[in-house]
């Protein structure tokens, strides 16, 4: 019997290791902490969408380590692919390199998502913008069918300021995003960039 056979954590480099254990604590976190306390750590560390007044900057970072938690298949996969490629990449290039790179891509990914929010909110914040500063809701009719989506209203012309404030707020605070996918993909791109050749 061999008593020294390497275990399988042993044969993962320390930074993907950590990365791993990380993740699953905040996922186990996610699924905890409400049920035990209320607290819903998805909605504080979640990246939220620039304009919310629920967004921290340090959610550039946060999202990356959050999970949905419906179901184990997001961080399942998420750490899966992250194994597979991640501990070559780290064998490769050493720990400090690929942390670096990791993290890299994960805010990376964060700041193009909240321009791909920033486009897709660009007229309705505009027009909210303007619907507050007349104190009218006349400005948001030509956004109608996108607000239709979200709200129930009756006549947006009557809308006050404060109405318009609120509704304002609820919609930028639907959108959030978690998980380790943008960071992932970071890490498949390195991955085929350094060992992938065309023939």
């Amino acid at each position: 019997m061999n008593l020294n056979k390497p275990s399988i954590f042993s044969q993962v480099p320390p930074v993907l290791l950590n990365l791993i254990i990380i993740n699953s604590l905040f996922w186990l976190g996610s699924i905890l902490l409400p049920a035990k306390f209320g607290i819903d750590v998805t909605d504080i560390l979640g990246m939220h969408y620039w304009e919310s007044d629920k967004f921290h900057l340090y959610q550039l970072i946060s999202y990356m380590f959050m999970h949905d938690t419906s179901s184990i298949s997001h961080i399942f996969f998420n750490m899966f692919g992250l194994y597979m490629f991640g501990r070559i990449l780290e064998q490769v290039w050493g720990s400090k390199k690929f942390l670096l790179y990791y993290m890299v891509t994960g805010v990376g990914a964060a700041i193009v998502q909240q321009l791909f929010w920033t486009i897709d909110f660009w007229s309705v914040s505009e027009a909210f913008s303007t619907a507050i500063a007349n104190n009218s809701g006349a400005a948001l009719v030509s956004q109608e069918g996108f607000l239709s989506h979200y709200f129930k209203f009756s006549n947006l012309e009557a809308l006050s300021a404060i109405d318009v404030m609120s509704m304002k707020a609820s919609l930028f605070n639907l959108p959030v995003t978690v998980g380790a996918s943008g960071a992932l993909f970071g890490i498949l791109l390195a991955f085929g960039w350094l060992f992938l050749t065309l023939n």
